[in-house]
Parts: C-alpha cells; structure tokens; sequence
C-alpha cells in the first residue's frame, strides 16, 4: 500500500479529494451539450497523446475508482492507521533514554 504523496492529516486528505471531484464533476456539467466523442485534447501528462473529450473523462473516473479502492484496501488492513513517522521516532527515543 502506498501512501498519498506528502501525507497529511486525514480530513485534509479528504477535503482534496473532495475538491478534485468537484472539479470533475464541474468540468462534465460545462461538457454539456459538447460532442464528446469529436471534442479532442493532449494528455497534460503525456502530450504527444490525444484523446477525445470522452476518452478523458473515462480515465479520470477509472483513477478515481482507483483511488477508491485503494482508500477501501487501506482501511481495511488490519495495521491501520499507523502512528505517523514522527510519532516512532519520538518513541523510539524516548525507549531509548530510559
């Protein structure tokens, strides 16, 4: 299990999750009404790929099943939540001097 890039306290984690949906979900309601199959457009991470409208909309909800489910994994295992980095450490030492 892979831990999200720079971490952060739970609920804010959350609240990023939540703003990007939002974002996609903004982005489907101004796509009203757009062709989804002609609309065209590069990959902003891989710019010699281009994908129509609709193919970008199928990968960022796949990654975001992805990232559901891996919400789901980690959740689900039995060593979580762990004591953040800092909190062992501080432990670590504080055994360490007695």
């Amino acid at each position: 299990l892979v831990p999200p890039a720079g971490g952060g306290p739970k609920h804010e984690l959350l609240a990023d999750f939540r703003a990007a949906q939002g974002e996609v979900v903004a982005s489907l309601r101004a796509a009203e009404g757009v062709d989804l199959g002609r609309a065209k457009l590069r990959s902003p991470f891989f710019k010699p790929l281009k994908l129509t409208a609709g193919q970008a909309f199928q990968v960022i909800l796949a990654h975001t099943r992805r990232h559901i489910w891996h919400m789901r994994r980690v959740l689900e295992d039995a060593h979580f939540p762990r004591e953040p980095a800092a909190s062992r450490s501080a432990a670590a030492s504080d055994a360490a001097e007695s």
